[in-house]
């Protein structure tokens, strides 16, 4: 659910499962990782500019089915656009190593680079409790959730929601709460034949406008802080591009930036030839 967040923007850092969840990118933003810096990207500019639209498919469906028309009408509204306006997106994989992956992000080489998920959560928390980003006047929010590729998320989900009550007469009677269910399963419902790629999505909600940079054509929040670096704790080399210069490239980059991480090569049998 996403929260509204007054003094701490990441309010649920200690509650994360361990382990390292995985970003499949060119060595040109391996660099940027390197040098502290992470871009969320809008979420009308990710690769799948349709992902909104399975999931207010499938929650108008929900919201027919218990017969909540104002409720289904209000997905079409002014209030969900708004709220997405300024929703920016930085995505991962629990797939370590895996061909579906490489294809799409990294089809003429590069990395898939592992990020220690709770030192990376912390890093971002770091970022947004300094006094630059506490004296904005908006209330930035973050979170990180998993992707959903079925329908049972979102229908245990309303079911729950409408089991207590919240769903009456006149509509939603908990308003915000109704706001935080849609905007959650909005942001992490995804189409059940992107399956393969296991993603997890950190979420950031409220930046304002003169924090956004344009970068390649899109709009991105970069995020900067110190600690970014060490949350890295393996990068892969992709099977696709010049194996051998890529490989020699990230052990220049990560010697030239004082890091200690192991670089592998992929186990897939498909070499880009």
């Amino acid at each position: 659910m996403v929260t509204e967040v007054t003094n701490d923007p990441f309010p649920l850092k200690k509650l994360l499962p361990p382990g390292v969840i995985w970003h499949y990118t060119s060595i040109d933003v391996l660099e940027h990782f390197l040098q502290g810096e992470i871009a969320f990207s809008h979420y009308k500019f990710l690769n799948d500019d349709s992902e909104l639209a399975y999931g207010r498919q499938l929650l108008k469906v929900i919201f027919e089915e218990l017969n909540e028309d104002g409720l289904k009408n209000f997905l079409e509204g002014k209030i969900v656009d708004d709220f997405l306006a300024d929703a920016y997106l930085f995505c991962l994989s629990r797939a370590s190593d895996n061909l579906y992956q490489w294809r799409s992000y990294t089809p003429h080489g590069g990395v898939a680079v592992a990020f220690d998920r709770r030192e990376l959560y912390s890093a971002f928390h770091n970022v947004f409790m300094t006094q630059e980003w506490a004296s904005l006047k908006s209330n930035v929010s973050g979170m990180l959730f998993k992707c959903q590729y079925g329908n049972d998320f979102a229908r245990r989900i309303v079911a729950r929601l409408n089991k207590s009550r919240v769903f009456g007469s006149n509509g939603c009677r908990e308003f915000m709460l109704f706001i935080s269910i849609v905007f959650r399963i909005l942001l992490s419902q995804k189409n059940p034949s992107f399956r393969e790629e296991q993603e997890e999505r950190f979420l950031l909600l409220g930046v304002p406008r003169e924090k956004v940079a344009i970068i390649s054509g899109k709009p991105r929040i970069v995020v900067k802080d110190s600690s970014i670096p060490n949350a890295i704790s393996c990068v892969r080399m992709s099977p696709h591009g010049d194996n051998k210069r890529d490989r020699l490239l990230v052990e220049i980059m990560r010697d030239k930036y004082g890091l200690k991480f192991p670089i592998e090569h992929s186990n897939s049998s498909f070499n880009g030839r």
